[in-house]
């Protein structure tokens, strides 16, 4: 339950949060701003599972309304009602606003205002607000880019059970992902580091670390290459819908530099799947 707060603190709120009738609409049907794809909404996971019964985290996500873009007036109801919880100071409307303004796929996005959001959900220890504050420190999005900063919200969002943070993390020590130029305030780059957090991402069940956990073992990235472990990783990827994860698997065996495939039957497998998880997202010719 919220706690009360302070009438000044409510009115400050209150006045800061535009109200329904004054809301800028996004016109535009391209969702193509800096924030566009950034961020999560409160999951909500106990609300699914009391209204919907056992559910994935996948279908718990998928299910929140804030993702579906909703008719004007649905819009409006959702967040007027989002409103009356946020100057209620309810964390998970606090930070579901400041969503909102960072995706800009409704409304135009204001990265200042989902800051100030984000920061007052997280100070209610919401974990789906300090990934959101991660995620703006690390590309910069309302604040000056600073990896320290981020790495340590994200952090807090895994231990807070927001499995995609580790992902986030791992990202933050790649070499492979930070190409030599890092900055005096940036996180160090460390293999062995991010190895560990694709590990912790992925035994967590983020489908999106599999096949970069498969990579690093079977380059030797960061640990010992383990082929076998390699090539577990990278399977289950492609076998959760990473069509990139097949194509890896494809010129594995094509090399053939650690498992024979003498009549290229592994090799054939793996194309024809990548092949197939393309073919959905394929135009039909005309």
């Amino acid at each position: 339950m919220a706690m009360p707060k302070p009438a000044n603190v409510v009115n400050i709120l209150e006045a800061f949060l535009v109200a329904p009738e004054l809301l800028e609409f996004q016109e535009t049907s391209e969702n193509d701003g800096l924030g566009a794809g950034l961020g999560i909404p409160t999951l909500r996971i106990v609300e699914m599972y009391e209204r919907y019964g056992m559910v994935s985290y996948a279908e718990v996500k998928a299910m929140n309304p804030l993702k579906a873009v909703l008719p004007r007036e649905s819009f409006l109801l959702l967040y007027a009602q989002l409103r009356r919880a946020a100057l209620e100071h309810d964390a998970d409307a606090l930070n579901d606003l400041g969503w909102l303004w960072l995706d800009g796929r409704t409304l135009i996005e204001d990265p200042a205002i989902a800051l100030h959001l984000f920061r007052l959900a997280a100070a209610d220890d919401l974990p789906e607000a300090f990934f959101n504050l991660g995620q703006l420190y690390t590309y910069g999005i309302g604040v000056a880019v600073d990896e320290q900063m981020a790495q340590r919200w994200l952090k807090k969002a895994f231990k807070g059970g927001i499995r995609e943070a580790a992902l986030e993390v791992a990202w933050l020590y790649d070499a492979r992902d930070r190409k030599g130029s890092c900055e005096a305030s940036q996180v160090e780059a460390d293999n062995r580091k991010a190895f560990r957090w694709y590990r912790k991402a992925a035994r967590a069940g983020d489908t999106a670390a599999f096949a970069r956990l498969g990579k690093s073992y079977l380059e030797g990235n960061g640990v010992s290459r383990h082929v076998s472990k390699g090539l577990f990783w990278l399977q289950r990827a492609a076998l959760n819908g990473d069509a990139a994860a097949a194509d890896a698997l494809e010129y594995f065996y094509k090399d053939a530099l650690y498992m024979p495939d003498p009549q290229g039957r592994m090799r054939l497998f793996w194309a024809s799947y990548a092949e197939d998880l393309r073919e959905p997202f394929e135009s039909p010719s005309r």
